[in-house]
Order: structure tokens, then sequence, then C-alpha cells
């Protein structure tokens, strides 16, 4: 949902001038005050139709763009995170990087509720005082360009601003997903769409600019925990691989691999607490979002329980390189997996790439693509991703290697398929006869859109697997980058379905020719593009100034403004 930005205009200043020879002519109070009228108007018709300016209000656009929230260091790791506000009623706030989690203590939840909300089965690993709350994001809109049609029409993976059907008034925005005639299924994460003119079904794939915003940090080994986090027994690290040597300093900001001469040497990625070495948890998690779900019995809380995160396959692992020493054909690697293959990106040190896949079960490798480098005297940054069913290599920054579609690709009977023994993916880094040092280890992951299943009462949610949406010659689909706490198509934009049509659409809806779970065509308004003025932060924290003055506590933050994709 976005709220209208109210305008305020400014007065104008005049300056003084010397006195001249010649008389000047000076404007009549009624031309001074025609000029200030035509002024305005002109500046209410820019903002009202062509560049309309909105106040984003929550978080279901998180983190592409923030609603209300406050930002918090977590003091386990040192990551700062954005949080939405206000609090659920269960004020536990959690940590995306290393899951540790807090009780917010403040004047509407004083610490004294904490024993009670432990009975209730919330687990914390500390306590914190009041957070600083921040506005929204405010966003400037292309008011205009949908009307014009042609290469302007709204295109997937626009961010977009519409009227929500439930009521007619309501500006909400979303990631336009589905556009007029496709049919939108919702498959293991992934969007597939059937074309209206061909009739073929693929799997939805986002361009490089609009991925690069929806690649969302997970573990970042610059802020290693400093310990577990017990209550979501979680330890994510970094471990060697059985009988493995050659690496030292996994638990600083840097590791290093020393093996000139000896054995292939791996690491991989753990969160189980112990001694476990399982491929680690990858999860929709968002700091954002609340941490647990109250239980009812009848009007009383009985319980709360954690909020259940889907896995994600869809990753990206990257790290900056630096070769000391290089033996013959010495190498550095990446590695992840998907379901039953495995895919690695080999840097070698004479500037030699190569993208190999092989069987999760093991087996001989197949060479997807090779490439020669320039020389490796400077560190370089080395990514491995699988997203969409693309696998791409990127160094510096820039992709250098992906596969093909005959050599990787999925149907929507496959991923339906494959949803049956879904598994986290394998991440690992190795190296072989090479001394070398890797920086900015770095976990992301990509959106997962979470199937709506069944929703209260039994109806099923639109899109989802089972379920497609075919979407009329004036409709779309759109969802939220934050899909766990989006209110977005899947649901029809309403909690209920006897809430989903407003006065403005039921017409229309008894005919026929509106439906559940689309925007009709002239409720959209047009593309976000720039976040001119992001939330601010505190000139002092909050603690330190009585209450009435803590709303004057207020930083702006021009190093938010950013387009928006």
């Amino acid at each position: 949902m976005v709220r209208k930005q109210p305008f305020y205009a400014s007065g104008l200043l005049s300056t003084s001038k010397p006195e001249q020879k010649e008389v000047e002519h000076r404007e009549t109070a009624i031309e001074q005050i025609s000029s200030f009228v035509a002024f305005f108007i002109y500046l209410l018709v820019l903002k009202s139709y062509l560049l309309p300016l909105f106040i984003i209000p929550t978080g279901s656009m998180a983190e592409t763009l923030y609603g209300a929230h406050a930002k918090h260091v977590c003091p386990n790791c040192g990551v700062e995170y954005p949080v939405g506000m206000p609090l659920a009623s269960v004020p536990v706030i959690q940590c995306p990087n290393c899951r540790w989690r807090e009780f917010c203590e403040s004047a509407a939840v004083p610490r004294s509720w904490l024993p009670r909300l432990q009975e209730l089965g919330a687990r914390v690993d500390g306590i914190t005082g009041p957070l600083h709350e921040r506005a929204g994001d405010r966003i400037m809109v292309h008011g205009w360009t949908y009307e014009w049609g042609g290469r302007l029409e709204p295109q997937r993976w626009d961010v977009a601003v519409f009227k929500v059907p439930s009521d007619g008034h309501t500006n909400y925005i979303k990631r336009l997903i589905g556009k007029p005639g496709e049919t939108i299924e919702i498959i293991d994460g992934d969007i597939f769409f059937t074309d209206p003119e061909t009739g073929e079904t693929a799997i939805a794939r986002k361009p490089r600019h609009v991925q690069e915003t929806l690649w969302f940090r997970y573990y970042d080994h610059d802020y290693l925990p400093r310990r577990p986090a017990p209550s979501a027994a979680y330890h994510p690290r970094w471990v060697p691989r059985p009988n493995d040597v050659g690496w030292s300093a996994l638990d600083a900001r840097r590791p290093v691999f020393d093996g000139l001469g000896g054995q292939r040497g791996e690491i991989q990625f753990v969160t189980s607490l112990g001694a476990a070495r399982q491929p680690g948890e990858i999860a929709d998690i968002y700091g954002y979002d609340r941490v647990y779900a109250e239980q009812y019995l009848g009007q009383k809380v009985d319980r709360v329980v954690p909020v259940q995160h889907a896995t994600v396959t869809d990753v990206r692992l990257s790290t900056v390189v630096t070769f000391q020493e290089v033996g013959e054909d010495g190498y550095v690697e990446l590695a992840a997996s998907k379901y039953g293959s495995e895919f690695y990106a080999r840097l070698y040190g004479d500037g030699r790439l190569t993208l190999e896949r092989a069987p999760w079960s093991g087996g001989a490798r197949e060479l997807w693509g090779s490439v020669a480098l320039p020389s490796l005297a400077e560190p370089v940054r080395l990514a491995l991703s699988n997203v969409d069913y693309v696998v791409s290599i990127e160094v510096d920054g820039e992709p250098v290697l992906a596969s093909t579609s005959e050599q990787y690709g999925i149907t929507a009977a496959q991923a339906r398929e494959r949803l049956s023994r879904k598994v986290a993916p394998r991440l690992r880094v190795a190296a072989e006869n090479v001394k070398a040092t890797f920086a900015h280890l770095l976990i992301e992951r990509d959106v997962h859109y979470l199937d709506p299943g069944h929703r209260r009462g039994g109806a099923v949610g639109y899109g989802g697997m089972g379920n497609p949406i075919t979407l009329g010659p004036d409709e779309y689909y759109v969802l939220g980058d934050n899909s766990p706490s989006s209110l977005d198509s899947r649901f029809s934009f309403a909690n209920r379905e006897d809430e989903a049509v407003g006065a403005h659409l039921r017409p229309a809806f008894r005919r026929g020719e509106y439906r559940l779970g689309t925007v009709p065509a002239d409720q959209l308004i047009g593309p976000a593009f720039l976040v001119y003025w992001p939330g601010t932060a505190e000139l002092v924290p909050d603690h330190m100034l009585p209450r009435p003055l803590r709303l004057l506590n207020q930083l702006p933050t021009p190093g938010g403004i950013r387009w928006i994709h």
C-alpha cells in the first residue's frame, strides 16, 4: 500500500538591485498574484498527473522499498537490518544474518511482559531498548507513461502503483508479474507463464538490473556471529569437509587456503548447531517481518509459534580471491547445487575460467563453457549464481559465462515434480595447489514467491500451484517482493473474499467482467522510478532525549536516495 504525499509550496524570495538610470517595469500586484497562481497550478498538475509523489507505509515491498521501519544493529554479528514498525503484539526481532532474537522493550511493552511471552513459547537471546521509528520511503512515479502504450506499456517486473480493487481509493505498490492474456502459476518460488499467442509455458526470467535488486543478503562472512543463536538453533559458518586440509582462519573475515603441492581442500556452508555437516539452511528470512505468530484458543492467546519459512534454492555465492602463489594447474572453485545437479565456477591461476556441471551423487563433470581472463595479479571478485534455471559466473560484477537453454532448463511439470524432494542447496568453496585468501565471502538468495495454498475458509489462493490464473485482455497480476508478508494478487488484496471487491467494481464483478486476483488496466497509475526521500535516522540515540523531544530527533539520510528497479 502507498500513501499520497502532501504537497507544500515554499515561499519565493526576491533580491534588491542597485538603482538604475532607466526605470524598470514592475509587475502590479494582480500580475504577481497571477504568476504565482499559474506556477502553483503548474506544480499541482505536474505532481498530480505527471510525477505524483507517494509514501510507502508498509513493508510488502521490503527490502526494495521500506515502509514505516526502524534500523537495528545486531549485537551478535554487527549487521544493520530494517525492522517493520510498529512491532507485532509479540515484540521480538530477528537478525537475518545470524538469527539472533531480541525482545524489544518499550513503554507499550515493558520488560515485565517477557516472562509471560516465554511461557507462551517465545524464545529470545537478548533484550534491546526501544527502536527509533522512521517514516517509509517517499517515491516518485511516472503518472503518464502507461497511457501512451507501445514501448511504454506496463512491463513484467515493473514496480507499479495502482488503485487497489478492494476499494478503488487506496494506492498500492507491487511488482507487476503477469500481463494480459497470460496464464500465471507460482511453482517453487518461481513464476511460470503461458504466452497467449504461442500457448507455450516457460519460466519468467528476471532482467539483470531487476535481479540485482532482488538478491537478498543471506549470510555475510564479514559479519561473523560471536556465538550461535540458541533460540533459533542456528549457527551459520564455513567448515572444512571431513579429512580436507589446507584451510585456516575460517573464524576470521578472510579465510586462507595454503595447499601448494597438496591435495584439494573444501569448505562447506552449514547452519546447524554442533558438529553437524549437512548443507546449511537457505530460507526466505526477512529481518523486516515478525518472528512469532499467535495461536488462539477462543479469544485468548494460548501459545506463540515461530513463523515458518520456505527453503530457497536460487542463490549466489561470491568472494574476492587473491592469488598469492600458484602451482601447476592450481585453481580456486565455487560450487552450488540445485536438486540433482552440482555447478562449479573454477578459476585457474593462469586466468582460465570454466563453468561445469556434475550429478549431485557424483560422476564425470560436463564442461558448459570456458573463457580466458587477463592477468590475475590483482584481487578478483568471483561469483557463481543459479537463478530462474540459469547458471552464470560473474567476474568483478560482470557476467562472463552462462548456461544455455539447451544445457539447463525447466518445464512447469518438472518443477512441480521436484517439489516432492526439495532440499537446501549445498554451497562449497574449494582450492588446490594454490595459496590464496578469500575476502567478502557472501551468500545471497533470490526472492521466493510463496504459493498461496489454501486460505482461511478453504478457498484456494490465486495463481498458486495447481490453481493458475488466466488474465483477461485488460488484467494484470502483481506480487510484493516481501512475499511472506504481502497482501497481493494471490489473496485478491484482502484477508477475506467478501472484502475483495470495492463498490466501483461490483457491477463488473456481477457481470463476470472483473475477476478476483487481478488489477484492471484502468486502475494502474504508473511505474515507480525514484526514492527521493528515504526515512530519517537519529541525531542522537532516542533514549538520551525526553519522550516529547524524540519526534524532533530526525536526521536526513540522502545516501538512501536510489533508483527503483
